[in-house]
């Protein structure tokens, strides 16, 4: 939600590219996450820290549970263990997927591990 999106860092970034459009965008507030088409919102749920991401008006949630991450999609809800995403548990909501696929879970619980570092963050979640 800070950037503007004028391109600048693309010209003074050290690092190559354009970070604007190639970096995850997490939106600071509710009313932001529903404009934007794909993006990420960092809340507390229960006093728990998760994390949403929506893409193309699908939406995923990574919720930490103490050593679990709880990874829920519009198809099924996944346990994983938080060091190495081994799949503790699965359940199903809609009809039986022929795959399961957690990419979206393990880039999610990247982000979310960054965000619970985050200097704005200290002491939130200890």
């Amino acid at each position: 939600d800070f950037c503007n999106e004028c391109g600048n860092c693309a010209t003074f970034c050290p690092t190559s590219g354009a970070p604007w459009r190639d970096k995850p965008r997490v939106c600071l507030s509710e009313e932001a996450f529903r404009l934007e088409s794909s993006a990420f919102l960092f809340t507390m749920e229960e006093g728990k820290p998760s994390l949403l991401s929506k893409n193309d008006d699908r939406i995923h949630q990574l919720t930490l549970l103490g050593d679990i991450w709880r990874y829920e999609s519009d198809e099924l809800i996944v346990d994983l263990e938080r060091n190495m995403l081994k799949i503790k548990n699965v359940s199903v909501k809609q009809a039986e997927p022929k795959t399961i696929r957690i990419e979206k879970a393990a880039e999610m619980s990247v982000l979310l591990e960054a965000l619970t570092k985050a200097p704005w963050a200290n002491g939130l979640f200890e």
